[in-house]
């Protein structure tokens, strides 16, 4: 703020223009005879002083009062304490230039009005603006790590993901088990904890599940191998499941893998339970694509006016790493994708329930004429099935 300037001298000759008496309106109020006496002309010295004075007094009031109101004085005045809790609170949005009211009703582009004058007094400490502080800005959390798969189009909540980092499965989102809301699947009690079978004794598939074939280390493998230890089964392999865990109602589930060579009898599956129907991302080994078996991808949603749909990828998916994504819309729709692009759509009898998702090795048999078979040649352990990523988006 700066100090009270000095009073200025007054300027005499605006004072006499505006101000001075006219003589001719004294003089006509005079007696007739007086004006040329020695008394005469001494009263009429005297009013003229008096007038003088008076009018030196009014111009110093003006020109004063002028002096007290310049505009200058406006920029010279503290800090207003919203000004100052706006430079340390949240920063405030940007005024308009049409006048937008900003927080608390003010209109941060109308002029404020030409504050009182300040006192002469030294202005207490706390009247001066402090600086502006620089935001520090508030820690993230972060539950999850960063995903190393991008976001999906017009996603941008992502709500699970697993990288398989370390050494064992996250027990807190999997299970080593195919199991559905009426629990595991242990082939009506023949197969027990914590073995489980995707089918029954004598039917498509000649495995049963074991934990033993889930190996993570920096990523998921899910294997295979040969094993008579329970009567109906020739193979042991690995499967996983959300069950109990965690599930998704809507949203973009997508996962990142190099599927097993399925040409003697392999069956990798990326599949969904318990939402309404079985909805079936993707199984390899048919034989739909004809000889490149390695290059179908076949999906299906398991409700009434739906049928599986075969999609030739148009290279072999045993060597090497793709995206394998499917779009859930309750009542609506079902889309799958592989790279991005778009390979299969339900839109019939959409179910509205939430899913848990499964990721399976099978092997198999009994499926002559649509699926390739497990035989004496089929090597053990089988192709494995590796998994780098799985997310779910809304």
């Amino acid at each position: 703020m700066e100090e009270q300037p000095p009073k200025p001298e007054p300027e005499t000759t605006p004072v006499v223009v505006s101000v001075s008496p006219q003589p001719t309106p004294v003089q006509s109020r005079m007696p007739g005879g007086l004006l040329g006496t020695p008394a005469g002309r001494l009263v009429l010295a005297g009013m003229a002083v008096v007038v003088l004075l008076a009018g030196i007094s009014g111009g110093y009031y003006v020109l004063a009062r002028h002096t007290r109101r310049k505009p200058t004085l406006l920029s010279v005045s503290p800090v207003s304490p919203l000004s100052t809790q706006r430079s340390v609170g949240p920063t405030p949005a940007p005024a308009s230039s049409s006048g937008s009211t900003g927080a608390g009703g003010v209109n941060p582009a109308a002029p404020s009005p030409a504050p009182s004058p300040a006192p002469a007094s030294s202005p207490s400490p706390t009247s001066a603006p402090s600086p502006t502080p620089s935001p520090t800005p508030a820690p993230s959390p972060s539950p999850t790590p960063p995903a190393t798969l991008p976001a999906p189009n017009g996603y941008t909540n992502l709500i699970f993901d697993d990288t398989f980092s370390g050494t064992s499965l996250n027990t807190s989102r999997w299970i080593g088990q195919i199991a559905d809301k009426n629990g595991i699947w242990d082939d009506n009690g023949k197969l027990p904890y914590p073995y489980s079978s995707v089918g029954n004794q004598g039917g498509y598939n000649a495995e049963y599940g074991s934990p033993d074939q889930v190996v993570v280390n920096n990523g998921l493998t899910l294997n295979a191998a040969r094993s008579t230890t329970f009567s109906g089964y020739t193979w042991k392999a690995g499967y996983i499941t959300t069950h109990g865990k965690f599930t998704f109602s809507k949203g973009y589930f997508q996962v990142r893998a190099k599927l097993p060579d399925s040409r003697t009898g392999g069956w990798a599956g990326i599949w969904f339970l318990e939402g309404g129907g079985e909805i079936d991302m993707d199984e390899s080994g048919y034989t739909a694509c004809g000889s490149a078996v390695n290059n179908c991808i076949a999906s299906n949603l398991n409700v009434s006016g739906n049928s599986q749909k075969f999609y030739n990828a148009g290279v072999d998916l045993s060597t090497g790493y793709h995206v394998y994504g499917m779009e859930y819309k309750p009542g609506k729709s079902i889309t799958m994708y592989f790279d991005g692009k778009q390979t299969a759509q339900y839109t019939a009898n959409i179910p509205t329930g939430a899913y848990t998702i499964i990721l399976t090795e099978t092997m198999a048999q009994n499926a002559s004429g649509w699926h390739t078979l497990v035989s004496g040649s089929t090597p053990s352990p089988m192709s494995p099935y590796q998994i780098s990523e799985a997310q779910v988006w809304q």
